[in-house]
């Protein structure tokens, strides 16, 4: 495991080489726990790994409903298997979707094979390949950041509310 524990979102420029699982739950937990505005998230399915860690789901909540101006977007390939088998990240998008949005990338938009997230424009946590656990993480790079977030934008632009988030009600 990483020692992260002095690490400070904004601040702490060290890259992160990382090559498993927990690791990558460890710095999207430390990440997301040090957020006051925005997490920008694009994934495939929305690893259990990763993102349904109740520390997580925890985290992004009272960023959520403790920051009156706070969001969570959330670009996911794949969303109807997470939806079937339940996730708590996408559960609770279903209880705040005021603060969290689920979209899905249009299908001219979505051969991105890559899979981030981006905390407050500056924090990040990237793996090139989706469906590897090879990647790397910044507390503070404001440039790849950007460079991150213009590729988020411009899925965000061209994507649709998930459908697997409408609440049916009788």
């Amino acid at each position: 495991m990483i020692d992260i524990s002095d690490f400070k979102l904004g601040e702490t420029g060290v890259v992160i080489h990382l090559d498993n699982s927990d690791d990558h739950r460890l710095i999207a937990r430390a990440l997301v726990d040090q957020a006051v505005r925005t997490i920008d998230i694009f994934t495939h399915r929305l690893d259990r790994r990763v993102y349904d860690d109740i520390g997580f789901v925890d985290a992004v909540k009272s960023l959520a409903i403790g920051h009156s101006r706070a969001m969570i977007r959330i670009l996911i390939q794949d969303s109807g298997k997470v939806a079937k088998e339940g996730h708590r990240l996408f559960n609770l998008g279903q209880e705040i979707s005021s603060k969290i949005k689920f979209h899905n990338p249009s299908r001219e938009h979505s051969d991105l094979n890559e899979a981030f997230m981006i905390v407050d424009h500056t924090g990040l946590l990237h793996s090139r390949q989706y469906d590897r656990y090879e990647g790397s993480a910044c507390f503070n790079d404001p440039i790849q950041a950007r460079e991150l977030l213009a590729k988020f934008e411009r899925e965000w632009k061209f994507s649709v509310p998930d459908p697997y988030l409408r609440r049916l009600s009788i």
